[in-house]
């Protein structure tokens, strides 16, 4: 999964994050030749409306963040104790 190619003329460099957070998610999928290819999901992903397009990308990035260890920011951590009592 290097570039993308809209017809003969344009090339887009697409960044190595990228394209694992792609790959990952199941959207594109490589080739035999090294070329990436649309998946099924990765289609119905364009179908979808932005903004559901933009949390489906959010969701799979944090999915690929825990995988690689990544330190979620407090807010995003779940917690399994329950909120303190309210003093007074």
């Amino acid at each position: 999964m290097g570039s993308v190619e809209s017809g003969s003329e344009t090339k887009a460099d697409i960044s190595d994050s990228t394209k694992e957070l792609l790959g990952s998610g199941g959207f594109v999928a490589a080739r035999s030749n090294g070329k990436a290819q649309i998946t099924k999901k990765g289609f119905e992903f364009l179908l979808e409306e932005i903004n559901a397009q933009i949390w489906t990308l959010l969701i799979e990035y944090l999915k690929l963040a825990e995988e690689v260890s990544y330190n979620r920011p407090p807010f995003l951590t779940s917690t399994d104790h329950e909120p303190a009592a309210p003093n007074g």
